[in-house]
């Protein structure tokens, strides 16, 4: 790479990482004012739905927006994803429809409430988040790093303005729910390189097939990395510490939160590097990845033990504070989780979705088996349950990226062809 290519990498990465930032510390604004305007318990339902909004996350905006970058690197424009977006609405529709109902049917044990203000709120929440999965796709994939920056960081920003809002004006559950509604307005600050198009408008129109498998994939790591508070919510835990456990979350995810920004400068270059034929870089990387993520998370296990309760409680309140044991699990999971992130957008990028599905099932058993287990308090058992999937997940990937370097790469020129309906 040549040095005004490296700077502009190092430039695009920053920009994206800002934007993380932003985007992160908006997020832990909104729980902050949301938890100390209505208290742990009025919180819980909200808790609920920004975890059906990570799902949302992983089931939608996350493929999507890959699947937007792969393929306009692959076309070299927009023209593809333009002919394929009367099926990417038809697919996330469906996607939305399935969460509705979920939270639907178990409205009253998760939420506490039969008003159909909660499941209504999922499917609207669906939708903006693919909306905005749309538009990071499409300003990164056409190298606007910076404007995709903005809408990563403006989501939360919004969100913290209409947090503020809920606690003069409206200071309940249902408008704290509404502030998170509305973070998918940020996408409309950006005019977008897409045109609504007819699958037969082009002489290409790719599948989304690659969406919804990997779509499938991600919402069974989503189980594992956002669930905790919904496993503990069914297992009769009290809302209290269903917002502790979620608070613990949602601070040790941090840097999660700003790896997730710069994926997007990420996948267009492994996907270069597959059409490139470039397998073994690709599963070379990931195993020092991996290797790395397992010394950071035993040290982070220790340090999180030790300043960790600590830390939760001075940023969420007192009523947020977990133990040392909870606290290091879900640093040393979140850790874990930064190696499985890495690892899922090159299977994205290689289309290894099966084994990519097959690695998140097999996570999610081990993260169920251990919640299954007699270990007391409940919220211990799914702070370890969420280290064991995450683990189990991470070292499934590895195997079959590595598995799949070994393999002869198919011919780069008939890929395109591969991915036509």
């Amino acid at each position: 790479m040549t040095e005004d290519g490296t700077t502009r990498v190092s430039r695009d990465s920053a920009v994206l990482g800002l934007g993380s930032m932003v985007n992160g510390l908006g997020a832990y604004a909104v729980v902050v004012i949301g938890v100390r305007s209505i208290g742990a318990d009025a919180f819980a339902p909200v808790a609920l739905l920004w975890s059906f909004w990570a799902f949302s996350g992983a089931a939608l905006a996350f493929p999507i927006q890959h699947w937007v970058i792969r393929q306009m690197t692959i076309d070299g424009g927009a023209h593809g994803v333009s002919a394929a977006l009367p099926r990417l609405v038809r697919l996330v529709s469906l996607i939305a429809l399935a969460q509705g109902v979920v939270a639907f049917v178990l409205r009253e044990r998760l939420f506490g409430s039969s008003s159909l203000f909660w499941p209504i709120a999922v499917m609207v929440l669906a939708y903006g988040t693919a909306g905005l999965g749309l538009a990071r796709g499409a300003l990164s994939g056409s190298g606007r790093f910076s404007a995709a920056a903005s809408v990563i960081a403006g989501e939360n920003v919004v969100r913290v303005v209409a947090a503020v809002l809920a606690a003069l004006a409206w200071n309940t559950s249902h408008g704290f729910g509404v502030a998170l509604l509305v973070g998918p307005l940020a996408a409309l600050m950006w005019r977008l390189p897409l045109r609504w198009r007819g699958g037969g408008s082009v002489a290409v129109s790719p599948s989304v097939r690659l969406v919804a498998a990997s779509s499938g994939g991600l919402v069974l790591s989503q189980i594992i990395l956002q669930g905790g508070p919904v496993a503990l919510a069914l297992l009769a835990a009290d809302p209290a510490e269903v917002t502790v456990l979620f608070s613990t979350l949602a601070l040790f995810r941090a840097p999660y939160l700003v790896a997730l920004g710069l994926t997007l400068r990420s996948t267009g270059a492994m996907t270069r590097w597959v059409v490139d034929q470039g397998q073994r870089k690709l599963a070379r990387v990931g195993g020092r990845v991996v290797a790395a993520a397992g010394v950071t998370a035993a040290l982070g296990y220790l340090a999180a033990g030790a300043i960790g309760p600590s830390l939760v409680s001075i940023v969420f309140g007192s009523e947020a504070r977990p133990s040392a044991v909870i606290a290091g699990l879900v640093a040393a999971g979140s850790v874990v989780a930064l190696a499985g992130l890495w690892l899922i957008i090159a299977l994205v990028a290689a289309r290894r979705e099966a084994a990519l599905v097959m690695a998140w099932i097999l996570g999610v058993a081990a993260f169920g088996a251990v919640v299954l287990l007699g270990i007391d308090p409940p919220a211990l058992r799914v702070a370890l349950a969420f280290l064991v999937g995450q683990g189990t997940a991470v070292v499934m990937m590895t195997i079959a990226l590595v598995w799949w370097s070994t393999r002869t790469a198919p011919p780069a020129s008939g890929e395109r062809a591969a991915e036509s309906p």
